[in-house]
């Protein structure tokens, strides 16, 4: 019986222990974090930039993205909460409404939305 109850709580132990390294709260995704501590502009960008390169990896925006340098910085108010957004602007792509790409960023470093509107 000792030897059940040992291994039921070993097991336990082991469970927890893995649960709370899987979900911390300090873990790098990339070039993105999610810390307890607000990003500086400079992580931003390079979040912001990462995910730039990504998307345009995928697909999902045109190559000539990645040679595309950020134009502005700035924090906004979205609802009640201040995101980071970093714009970049592509002179190359010819419909004129899809030129600025607006990448959000929340200040502890998680990529929130990425749009040509900039809301």
């Amino acid at each position: 019986m000792k030897k059940v109850l040992k291994s039921i709580l070993l097991a336990s132990l082991l469970i927890l222990g893995a649960t709370s390294l899987l979900a911390g709260g300090n873990h790098s995704h990339g070039a993105h974090s999610h810390t307890h501590e607000k990003i500086s502009e400079q992580k931003a960008i390079k979040i912001a930039k990462s995910m730039r390169d990504g998307l345009s990896k995928k697909g999902t925006i045109a190559d000539s993205w990645k040679a595309v340098d950020y134009l502005t910085v700035e924090k906004k108010m979205f609802g009640k909460h201040e995101e980071w957004v970093i714009t970049f602007n592509n002179p190359r792509i010819e419909d004129k409404a899809k030129q600025t790409l607006y990448i959000f960023i929340s200040l502890y470093g998680k990529v929130t939305g990425a749009n040509y509107t900039g809301n």
